[in-house]
């Protein structure tokens, strides 16, 4: 059906947790053992170095688990007879994990529970993917040559929006899940969530944040305010990105967080908020603050690009004037600056840098 509509298709294999997830169920069979004693086997082996026969027991006491929450090793053999009948690019994703695992057993460095991948799991199921969507020419041209694999990994590290917030809520969410059954017998209790304890003031607006307290957004805003205090200006601005990826058209969000940036003269940090609320809010607070951004940061064409259209606000004062005569000045433009400056004067006389700025261009003139 897929390639009836051409449609591209990629298929994966299926990874698990085999090195510290115990089989749910062992049950003793006529002619097989208990899942327990060939997992209890495998880490024995493990412990003596004896490497291949621990990955051979891992996967049977996987094999043999008696509640299938791991899919059973015939899975990917369907999957890979699917890909050769249908002729179609295959990643074997359980190969790329165990590469990536020590002693080339799948554990909890790849994954949070009995499957499920972590960050760094998906990370390298989005690198393979990638990879061949590249080699089956599935993405647009041009796209992918100039980006290496560094320039997106630290592209990714920089913008990735997941914050303290979401990290500890993922958290308490994964004790519940493993702290009930089938992860400890029915009936027991959730000893896990039970004797979790905050560690700080984080940990405890995710808990209100948890127990439907407050709002997820209330949450983010709060320990952003926290991160704030501390002076930890980069871990408030990704609190509140975290806001502004899931609500990408609020303005609060945005003036909340660039006012703040901008008061404690954080300028780096703030430039990209500013740029991506000025992509659908172009105002003249957007347009001076990347005008004048840009222009302590000697990039005069950006300055200007952003300063002009902002000299045309009713709301334009004497120092986006003297900022504008600046830019003109560092693009060349001098009879611009001194007509800029000019303007600047005229709305405030008193304006000493562009003052001195006006008499020095005049008296050079001379």
């Amino acid at each position: 059906m897929f390639q009836g509509a051409k449609i591209p298709v990629i298929l994966g294999t299926l990874t698990c947790n085999l090195r510290d997830q115990k089989p749910f169920i062992s049950v003793k069979g006529d002619s097989l053992p208990p899942a327990d004693n060939e997992y209890t086997e495998a880490q024995q082996k493990l412990k003596e170095g004896k490497i291949e026969e621990a990955r051979t027991l891992f996967l049977k006491a996987k094999e043999l688990d008696a509640l299938r929450f791991r899919a059973p090793q015939e899975i990917n053999n369907i999957i890979l007879r699917l890909a050769h009948q249908f002729n179609l690019p295959l990643i074997d994703i359980d190969s790329v994990f165990k590469a990536a695992s020590p002693d080339g057993i799948v554990g909890n460095n790849l994954t949070v529970d009995h499957l499920h991948p972590n960050i760094a799991g998906y990370r390298i199921i989005g690198k393979s993917f990638l990879r061949a969507m590249e080699l089956s020419h599935n993405l647009p041209k041009g796209i992918r040559s100039s980006l290496s694999d560094d320039i997106i990994d630290s592209t990714a590290n920089a913008e990735y929006p997941v914050t303290k917030l979401d990290s500890i809520i993922a958290e308490m969410k994964i004790i519940i899940l493993t702290g009930e059954y089938p992860f400890v017998p029915k009936g027991t209790p959730n000893y896990r969530l039970q004797n979790y304890k905050p560690k700080d003031y984080a940990d405890s607006i995710a808990m209100a944040v948890m127990n439907n307290k407050i709002l997820r957004e209330e949450g983010h805003v709060k320990i952003a305010d926290w991160y704030f205090n501390k002076g930890d200006f980069s871990s408030f601005r990704s609190e509140m990105m975290a806001i502004i990826y899931e609500r990408p058209f609020n303005e609060q969000f945005y003036e909340y967080t660039i006012n703040k940036l901008i008061g404690s003269q954080q300028f780096t940090l703030v430039l990209p908020v500013i740029l991506k609320y000025n992509s659908f809010r172009p105002t003249y607070f957007t347009y001076k603050w990347l005008g004048q951004i840009y222009l302590s940061d000697g990039n005069y064409k950006k300055s200007l690009f952003y300063l002009e259209p902002a000299s045309k606000f009713p709301e334009a004062d004497s120092k986006l004037f003297y900022n504008l005569g600046g830019a003109y000045y560092f693009n060349n433009s001098i009879d611009k600056t001194i007509t800029a400056l000019e303007k600047s004067l005229s709305l405030d006389p008193q304006n000493k840098l562009a003052l001195s700025f006006y008499s020095q261009l005049k008296t050079a003139r001379k």
